[in-house]
């Protein structure tokens, strides 16, 4: 998930769609993902168990994550950001400039 979800009970998801040299998708998931339609309904479970931030705590937040784990910490950060006000730090790591996750994003946040 790469974001709280919101009072409309929507949320969002970084899916990378791959494909093989003769246009195959290379994921069962993120091809039948990218099949949808905007509107298109689907049935699906969790995220499950914990992965939050310690609210009692005074300490500065710091995030470290690469590639398509930036979803959580994204998350993570929109949370700490609106509730509470700790420093919060985040360390992203990609291959490449263009393989950036949510780069707008956070560059509007700094």
């Amino acid at each position: 998930m790469a974001d709280n979800i919101n009072s409309n009970n929507q949320f969002s998801l970084n899916v990378k769609l791959v494909l093989t040299n003769n246009n195959r998708h290379v994921g069962i998931g993120s091809g039948y993902l990218f099949s949808l339609s905007d509107g298109d309904n689907i049935n699906f479970n969790g995220p499950n168990g914990q992965f939050n931030i310690d609210e009692q705590s005074a300490c500065e937040i710091i995030l470290v994550g690469a590639g398509s784990g930036i979803a959580p910490l994204k998350a993570l950060a929109q949370e700490a950001i609106t509730n509470t006000k700790r420093r919060v730090s985040l360390w992203y790591g990609a291959r490449t400039p263009l393989d950036i996750v949510h780069q707008t994003y956070f560059d509007a946040r700094q």
